[in-house]
């Protein structure tokens, strides 16, 4: 973005923050962190505050806008790449209030490359906000994540018959610290446990033979909620139930 250059009052930079682990807006917490492409970061001088719904503002110093160019990183630890980066390139004010640039080419690059890097990161975080991801399963579920069972009968851990998914390695699912896992499917809705729960996580459906009764012959779509320790609710697992 154009802005202009060492004024008394300079304009607030706007940008929204979102958690990496579910996308929700972050409300609190975010700081400024400025650079100028020199190899290093540095707190804020200005204003940084939150405008509403994950969306920040940070009002730069003076000082801070008499430079080519500059970066400002909301930075909040659980944000994705740990919070955006606005890249900012300074230029003169002319009296018809247009901007004219003069950055130089190495600053340019030097922006355009953590912009880069940063599309990176945002990239493979949110592609883990998903259900997707590869899974490690046990009977009765198969290796594609679906499930067959029999009506009637019991589902138990104990037996080694419980519907089971495990994450990947390294770990793709979010930290399910304090989640809690519930299956849908049909009518029933069956609160599971979770083991190893930083990671990578197992979740276990144990179903009884009285649920598993409820279940008419067919196939049936189902999913796995996760409520998270924060409240949020996440679709983990989804797939279909085969019915015998």
């Amino acid at each position: 973005m154009a802005y202009p250059r060492g004024l008394g009052s300079p304009p607030p930079i706007f940008a929204t923050v979102v958690a990496a682990a579910d996308g929700a807006p972050v409300l609190v917490g975010v700081a400024a962190k400025y650079s100028t492409g020199a190899g290093a970061q540095a707190a804020g001088g200005g204003t940084c505050q939150h405008e509403g719904n994950g969306q920040w503002s940070y009002t730069p110093t003076q000082a801070e806008t008499n430079v080519d160019g500059f970066g400002i990183q909301f930075y909040h630890m659980d944000a994705v790449g740990d919070g955006p980066t606005v890249s900012v390139i300074t230029g003169v004010m002319d009296s018809a209030g247009r901007i004219e640039v003069s950055g130089t080419k190495n600053t340019l690059d030097s922006e355009y490359a953590a912009l880069e890097a940063l599309i990176a990161t945002v990239t493979a975080k949110t592609n883990l906000i998903t259900a997707g991801g590869s899974v490690t399963v046990v009977a009765p579920v198969d290796a594609g994540g679906d499930a067959s069972i029999d009506a009637g009968y019991d589902y138990y851990d104990a037996d080694g018959r419980a519907l089971s998914w495990t994450d990947e390695t390294p770990a793709t699912w979010p930290n399910l610290t304090g989640a809690t896992a519930t299956l849908y499917v049909g009518s029933l809705a069956v609160v599971g446990t979770i083991t190893t729960p930083a990671g990578p996580a197992t979740i276990k459906i144990e179903l009884t033979r009285v649920q598993t009764a409820t279940l008419a012959a067919g196939v049936h779509p189902f999913h796995v909620d996760i409520t998270l320790a924060n409240t949020h609710l996440i679709l983990q697992i989804r797939g279909t139930l085969t019915v015998s």
